[in-house]
């Protein structure tokens, strides 16, 4: 109701030729809601025509006063000409008219203290600011007035960077706000407040207090103004901040953009807080490594400072400072320093060579000079830091702890071992609540901290210098505090990921932080050979559990935690609605964005992302709502604990084994868990592994069998050879690969030294065991428990089984779908396999009536027929189609379906493409998925995670096991393979044995030996 004041209320001024006295009361009153509303042009033209009408009848307070407003509107518009117009006009009124101690000094007073602000003058802003504070209270009452001159005064305290101070100030202004008995009054004066208390207690270290501050401020905000208005806007930028801070990541940058959008919708792209906005995105892209985005975002924020401040203000010393990291993390380095030190110099004009915002600054450059081999510089650097902390920051403050740690890197580097350790600690006791010991050997009792990625650098650095220092002395004590201190630092990262919203969010803190399971393998890899305990072992598979698909843990727990905890009906009916906005919105999001610029849309973008955000706002009111609710879904959600090496045990046969690699930067590692025994070895360095993978990739696609043969005879004696003595009598393997090798199928690798002959000859390792593929034994052991359909029932799905059949969906998915073709031979596969599957007589009993199978050709393969129907009643589920793999946006992966024929009122067909997020909402209760098509088992790899495709989006849904393809091949010899894996797997044998029988069978011949023709095809599951 408050946007259209305006249109209501314009028709009336223009016929009002003069304001009666008894009507001015009222129009101050919705030119005050204007200004609320953050209607300034509204607001400006109803106080200049108070301001005729006060100067009419001699009214010179409320003249003076509405010439305030007006300069208040200027301010927010940046007109800031304007503003010291309208500021010096009510002076000379002021001094004409009113007698020197009048109250409306203050309101001047206050405004000239925000002008001088904008000149660069702190000392002068404090001044006008003090004089407001000691001229307001001569008055008794008048608690609306204090409340903002307290606000204005902190502001400025907060600027000369005197923290403890401004939180003071604006402590004060919050008790006089709660005197306000007006509810408007009050609401608008807690607002100015809270705002201010979270912005410096943020910038004082305090995150979690910032974020309480914030909170409380979104309720006030709630009850003066709408959805839109400029203040909504800077909480929702506030909030980012926090989120970044914290390393929510992806949080922080969907707040940041909801607010730069907000901001630019009422002020325009040239607006000084839209810059603040773009800035802080910008460095949220950065830390994510989305350096295309974080540069546009950076790039228009320093723009948009320059022109509206000059090049010379503290503004643009943040944007240059943002810039430098992103050139920095292009291997920019001169530019990225010249652009650090010109931020320092800035900084250092206005603000004195003690400001504590020059801290970050010189951390930054600390770490360039590292970068760079020039120690001393660096050292020099932190340094600073250190004596700003002292002197101004506090002693727990994030920024002196993170250069404490770069501290103690130099150290390190010079073999300074005392100082170094000594540097990591003391930084441990800065950041760690109530631990206080400088003995190295010392960690806190409890994880409590404001800055826990602080905290987790410190952790990680401390327990890597242990175990480099156990080599010098060979002490095993320094070993068991390095371990002790890696636990300490995955469960911080634990913490972390159950606390971040977003997956982005989790996937950058697992990525910047993978070091930790490496450096925890290394250290109990030497304490097992050190001491010969075997429950060290145990701890090494804990290990390899923790550093690899944790996201997807987490997901499959909250499917069972929902499940136990006895959530209605409604709700979950609700959240899959959610879901399902959300999976759309980013896949129209995503495949704007894929556009090339001429036809991209911003305006369509900038709306995608306003639904988004507001469709993940309540996702989150949901899950606060289930978890308030439903107790036991939150204790079972947010249950840490992965299996052990016990559990798998029980899982295992007699002839089975796991091997779950860890792949670090420097050594990769193995553990081998059998029925009988857990082994751990260190297979040696890691740096020429993922090069092997690739060449052996390449030469598997080209076809040359030198290159194949050597490399595939290479990563066997790397990979496997080692293990061999831990692998004999066992006839089933299950890997649990990481990294790149999730591209590798194991079983092309070849055992034995190759002779010169056909590859129907080699001795692929195939030949000596079967073998299946797992995210981790954690999710095997949620995948064993998927409970199949009691119906047992077969879906094939072929929608391009004739040579006719065309993709002809809407426009905006034909650029992913161009390269379809028709798959003639797929109608012979599904056929063969659905009647195989229908007439197959279990072999335990010849008197069993036929299965039924259902067989989806063409048209009636389309995805509104898929969501029609109740794919919970297939026990086995086979896709024999198209799929298209997006590295870089793996939302934007989908399974090619037949188009909707258009309805009578359309332009076109419905969507044919079954997005990854898609899959994500279906509900299967499938044994069995097979996806008989292209490149199916690949997708996007991150570090800690490991695969993120088609694999994890089917598991999540119900897919108790699933056959996917790693690389393109041929329709014939796609569908020979998966005619011969159903007639042995209808035959009796279990699922892996059935895939290796059909793959052997198919190498007995040798026009279909080489690996491209067989090995593509990998089973996840049993």
């Amino acid at each position: 109701m408050a946007v259209l004041l305006p249109d209501l209320f314009r028709p009336v001024l223009a016929q009002q030729a003069e304001i009666q006295p008894g009507e001015a009361e009222e129009l101050f009153e919705r030119a005050w809601t204007h200004y609320l509303q953050a209607e300034e042009e509204e607001a400006i033209e109803l106080f200049q025509l108070l301001t005729r009408h006060y100067e009419e009848y001699q009214n010179w307070e409320k003249m003076i006063e509405s010439i305030i407003m007006k300069a208040m509107s200027g301010q927010r518009l940046g007109e800031m000409d304007r503003v010291e117009e309208r500021v010096e006009r009510a002076e000379m009124l002021a001094r004409d008219y009113l007698e020197s101690g009048h109250q409306i000094w203050s309101r001047v007073y206050n405004v000239r203290a925000y002008l001088a602000i904008d000149q660069n003058d702190l000392d002068e802003a404090l001044e006008w600011a003090e004089r407001s504070l000691e001229l307001i209270y001569r008055f008794e009452g008048l608690e609306d007035r204090k409340v903002r001159t307290h606000s204005v005064h902190g502001y400025i305290l907060d600027a000369r960077g005197q923290y403890p101070e401004a939180i003071e100030t604006y402590t004060h202004g919050k008790e006089l706000a709660r005197q306000i008995d007006d509810d408007r009054e009050q609401s608008f004066a807690m607002t100015l407040i809270l705002n201010n208390l979270g912005v410096t207690y943020r910038k004082y270290g305090e995150p979690e207090e910032a974020a309480r501050y914030y909170r409380m401020n979104r309720e006030y905000l709630e009850k003066l103004y709408h959805s839109n208005h400029p203040e909504v806007a800077m909480n929702y930028n506030n909030m980012g901040g926090v989120y970044y801070n914290l390393g929510d990541i992806e949080q922080a940058a969907q707040y940041f953009l909801q607010s730069a959008r907000i901001l630019e919708t009422n002020y325009g792209r040239g607006h000084r807080n839209v810059a603040i906005a773009y800035n802080n995105a910008g460095s949220s892209y950065a830390v994510l490594g989305r350096l295309d985005e974080a540069i546009r975002y950076l790039e228009e924020a320093l723009d948009v400072t320059v022109n509206l401040l000059g090049g010379e203000h503290p503004d643009v010393a943040f944007r240059l400072a943002n810039l430098a990291g992103i050139y920095q993390q292009r291997g920019e380095l001169d530019t990225a320093l010249e652009y650090l030190d010109r931020s320092i110099s800035i900084r250092e004009t206005y603000y004195g060579d003690d400001h504590p915002s020059l801290a970050s600054s010189y951390i930054r450059r600390g770490e360039l000079h590292m970068v760079m081999d020039e120690p001393t510089r660096a050292l020099r650097d932190f340094e600073e830091v250190i004596r700003i902390g002292r002197d101004r920051l506090g002693f727990n403050h994030p920024e002196v702890a993170e250069a404490l740690v770069k501290q103690g890197d130099l150290y390190r580097g010079k073999k300074r071992f005392g100082q170094a350790f000594e540097m990591y600690q003391e930084a441990i006791v800065r950041l760690a609540n109530s631990f206080e010991s400088r003995n190295i050997e010392d960690n806190p009792a409890v994880l409590e901290s404001s800055h826990p990625i602080s905290l987790l650098k410190a952790l990680e650095a401390k327990a890597s210098l242990l175990t480099e220092y156990f080599l010098v002395n060979r002490n095993r004590e320094y070993l068991e505090t390095s371990y002790h201190t890696y636990e300490l630092a995955m469960e911080l990262i634990d913490d972390l990921q159950l606390r971040f919203q977003h997956e982005a969010s989790k996937l950058n803190l697992l990525g910047e932080h993978y070091s930790v399971y490496e450096g925890a393998m290394e250290a109990i890899y030497n304490l097992w050979r050190v001491s010969g305990d075997p429950s060290y072992l145990n701890s090494a598979f804990a290990i390899a559990e923790k550093s690899r698909a944790r996201i997807a843990v987490e997901l499959l727990r909250e499917l069972e935690a929902r499940e136990i905890a006895g959530i209605s009906e409604e709700m979950l009916e609700h959240e899959q609605v959610l879901n399902e906005q959300i999976a759309a919105i980013h896949q129209q999001l995503a495949m704007e964005r894929e556009k090339e610029n001429e036809e991209r849309d911003p305006s369509r973008i900038s709306a995608l992302q306003d639904s988004l955000f507001v469709v993940h706002q309540k996702q989150q009111d949901w899950m606060q709502i289930v978890e308030e609710e439903y107790p036991d879904y939150y204790e079972i959600k947010y249950h840490r604990g992965l299996i052990s090496a016990d559990e798998v045990r029980e899982l295992l046969t007699d002839e089975e084994a796991v091997i779950s690699y860890l792949m670090g930067e420097e050594n990769v590692y193995a553990t081998v868990l059998s029925s009988r025994d857990l082994t751990l070895h260190k297979l040696g360095p890691s740096g020429d592994v993922p090069q092997k993978v690739e060449e052996l990739l390449t030469a598997i696609d080209e076809r040359n069998s030198v290159e194949y043969r050597r490399h595939a005879r290479s990563l066997y004696q790397n990979l496997v050879e080692p293990l061999d003595e831990r692998l004999t009598g066992v006839e089933k393997v299950k890997v649990a690969p990481d990294q790149l090798l999730h591209h590798l199928p194991f079983e092309l690798l070849l055992s034995a030294e190759p002779e010169d002959a056909y590859a129907h000859e080699w001795g692929y390792w195939i030949r000596d065991v079967s073998i299946s593929y797992i995210p981790s034994m954690s999710i095997y052991r949620k995948m064993r428990e998927q409970t199949a359909s009691p119906d047992d029932r077969m879906l094939a799905v072929a929608p391009f089984a004739d040579d006719g059949s065309v993709v002809d969906g809407p426009a905006e998915l034909r650029s992913y779908t161009e390269e379809v073709t028709p798959l003639p031979v797929s109608r012979f596969e599904t056929e063969q396999i659905t009647e195989l599957y229908r007439t197959e007589r279990r072999f335990w009993n010849p008197f069993a009536q036929p299965r039924q199978a259902d067989i989806w050709l063409n048209r009636q393969a389309t995805i509104p027929n898929l969501l029609a129907h109740d794919l919970a009643q297939y026990r086995w589920i086979h896709f024999a189609t198209h799929a298209f793999v997006n590295e870089s946006s793996p939302e934007l992966s989908g399974i090619v379906l037949a188009a909707d024929l258009p309805g009578p009122s359309e332009e076109g067909g419905g969507q044919n493409v079954l997005f990854q997020r898609d899959i994500l909402n279906l509900n299967l209760n499938a044994e069995l998925v097979v996806l008989s098509a292209c490149e199916t088992g690949v997708g996007r790899i991150a570090r800690g995670e490991g695969l993120i495709g088609f694999t994890r989006s089917f598991i999540y849904s119900g897919a108790g096991n699933l056959v996917v393809s790693l690389w393109k091949v041929g329709d014939r010899e796609t569908s020979d393979l998966m005619i011969r894996f159903y007639e042995e797997l209808l035959s009796g044998k279990g699922k892996s044995e059935a895939l290796r029988s059909a793959k052997l069978s198919m190498i007995e011949q040798p026009e279909y030996a080489f690996p491209t023709n067989w090995a593509a095809f990998i089973l996840f599951g049993s």
